[in-house]
C-alpha cells in the first residue's frame, strides 16, 4: 500500500487486492512457497509491483479488476506448472520392479504407448510375479515370444521417458 500510496494509486490497488482475494478459491489450485519467509517475499514483491503497475482509474475501473483477475491466473498456472514438474519428476524416479503395485505400474506407462498384450505380460511380471513361462502358458504363446514383447515394452518406456 505504500508504493500505491507514492503513486497515487491507492483506490486502484484496493481494487485490484479485492478482485485478487475474492477471485483466488475459484480456480482449483492457489500458489504456496515452501516457507512462509519465501511466500511474504514473493506476496511483497508481486503487490509492490502491482501497486506500482496500476492504472489511472480515469482510464478504467475494469483494467484494475483485470489486473488482479491476471495476478490470480498468474499464480494458478504456476502452481499447475509446479505440479505437472512433480509428477513428472516421480515417474522419472519410478522404477519398473517385481512386486510393485498395480497403481504404480500405471503410473510408469501412462501415455506409453504399447499394445494390451505387452500390458498384460508387464502386469502379470511385474504386479502379479509370474515368470515368462507361466505368462506364456496363460496366454498361449511361446516363452521367445512373450520375452521379446517384454523387452519390446521396455525400450519403448525408456524412449519415453528418455532414460
Amino acid at each position: 500500500m505504500f508504493f500505491a500510496y507514492l503513486n497515487d494509486a491507492i483506490i486502484q490497488t484496493l481494487i485490484g487486492l479485492i478482485t485478487f482475494f475474492s477471485t483466488r478459491y475459484a480456480f482449483a489450485k492457489t500458489f504456496h512457497c515452501s516457507t512462509l519467509t519465501t511466500c511474504m517475499i514473493v506476496s511483497i514483491l508481486i503487490f509492490v509491483i502491482f501497486g506500482i503497475v496500476c492504472l489511472p482509474i480515469r482510464v478504467s475501473i475494469l483494467s484494475n479488476l483485470i489486473l488482479g483477475l491476471l495476478v490470480t491466473l498468474g499464480f494458478y498456472l504456476t502452481r499447475d506448472y509446479l505440479d505437472y514438474m512433480e509428477l513428472y519428476k516421480c515417474k522419472l524416479q519410478i522404477k519398473i520392479q517385481r512386486g510393485m503395485s498395480l497403481e504404480c505400474l500405471n503410473n510408469v506407462l501412462y501415455g506409453v504407448e504399447i499394445t494390451p498384450i505387452q500390458y498384460k505380460i508387464l502386469k502379470r511380471f511385474y504386479v502379479d510375479r509370474k515368470n515368462l513361462n507361466n505368462i506364456a502358458f496363460e496366454l498361449n504363446y511361446s516363452y521367445e515370444y512373450i520375452n521379446a514383447l517384454k523387452k519390446k515394452a521396455l525400450i519403448k518406456v525408456k524412449e519415453f521417458y528418455k532414460l
